[in-house]
């Protein structure tokens, strides 16, 4: 099922996934979500799995290596390269070579017409909502509380269009974080206030956010290895998009990599599976209770916007960037 056909589905069920990153000296923080239909979840991490594989003649990815399939033509090494933890911050020009070619293959899969995943990103602009009145970290929380459920409001109306149809968001899943674990709101209040938004066609048919590692080599559960590897691309989306935005790197296999997300994040209009943006357009000032201040303004004022600077330029790799790529991935 390609993207298109998940928006032509009468009864659209989605799960979520959803990580966030800091920029900067935590001057901005990215809180991204991936959006899977429930029905495809399984056949996309099969994909995810298999992309490990860079063998290419084969495509059919065992996590053990005494069961490989490729026989004498892998190794022990090569295997565990292929198996490695895909986090866009480890990904380095020394020692990533396998990684980048995963990381690449990822993201051409989820730029393809026949992936049905979907990506929002949302760029908080720390700066401009005087951070000296944020308080502790509990209110930490909160601030992402509020913008988590913005991302899914957007991608709800925008992507799928649930005003005018039905959509079931079946599970959230939040990657491991200790602040949001141990919040007194997020892991069960969340969603209930997601259906206090009006938005028509919505149905939540759990409410309780659940936590998962992305580490699918410290997972003994099958089905959580699956979705520890979407939560790897959703990493890796926050990850190279911010690339592009922010140009924080100058590693070759960053730049590298973050040029195949380039062109989404640039002409955003032309593709339609993908959304990245930044709030506030102006700096806030914010009161004590930061909650409300935040959903007044959000209310009465356009403050996200998608026009911001892209401060990483087109990078042309060359076939000598590439031979110096590393190949110890750990």
């Amino acid at each position: 099922m390609d993207w298109r056909q998940v928006l032509d589905q009468r009864n659209l069920q989605i799960d979520v996934f959803a990580d966030e990153t800091w920029i900067g000296k935590q001057e901005f923080l990215g809180i991204g979500c991936l959006y899977v239909p429930s029905a495809e979840k399984e056949k996309c991490t099969r994909t995810l799995f298999d992309s490990r594989c860079l063998k290419n003649d084969h495509s059919q990815w065992v996590s053990s290596f005494s069961e490989c399939p490729v026989g004498k033509s892998c190794s022990a090494e090569r295997h565990a390269q292929d198996d490695a933890v895909i986090h866009f911050n480890e990904i380095l020009a020394n020692k990533s070579r396998a990684k980048v070619q995963i990381a690449k293959r990822w993201l051409n899969y989820f730029k393809s017409s026949r992936s049905p995943l979907f990506f929002k990103l949302i760029l908080l602009d720390l700066q401009k909502l005087s951070r000296d009145k944020f308080g502790d970290e509990q209110v930490w929380g909160n601030i992402y509380n509020r913008f988590f459920r913005s991302n899914l409001i957007f991608s709800l109306k925008s992507f799928f269009h649930a005003n005018q149809r039905p959509v079931d968001i079946q599970r959230v899943y939040q990657h491991r974080n200790t602040m949001l674990e141990s919040h007194n709101y997020f892991p069960l209040q969340n969603l209930h206030k997601l259906e206090d938004q009006g938005i028509r066609g919505l149905v939540v048919r759990d409410y309780l956010v659940r936590f998962i590692s992305d580490n699918h080599r410290a997972i003994s559960s099958v089905e959580e290895k699956g979705d520890s590897q979407l939560f790897q691309l959703t990493d890796l989306l926050i990850g190279t998009s911010c690339q592009v935005i922010f140009n924080t790197s100058q590693d070759t296999a960053k730049l590298h990599i973050a040029q195949e997300i380039r062109p989404l994040v640039v002409n955003q209009s032309k593709f339609r599976k993908f959304h990245a943006s930044l709030f506030p357009k102006n700096s806030i000032c914010l009161s004590q209770n930061i909650i409300g201040t935040i959903e007044e303004e959000i209310h009465h004022n356009n403050q996200f916007t998608t026009q911001f600077a892209i401060r990483m330029p087109e990078y042309k790799s060359n076939f000598l960037d590439l031979t110096r790529l590393g190949t110890k991935d750990k």
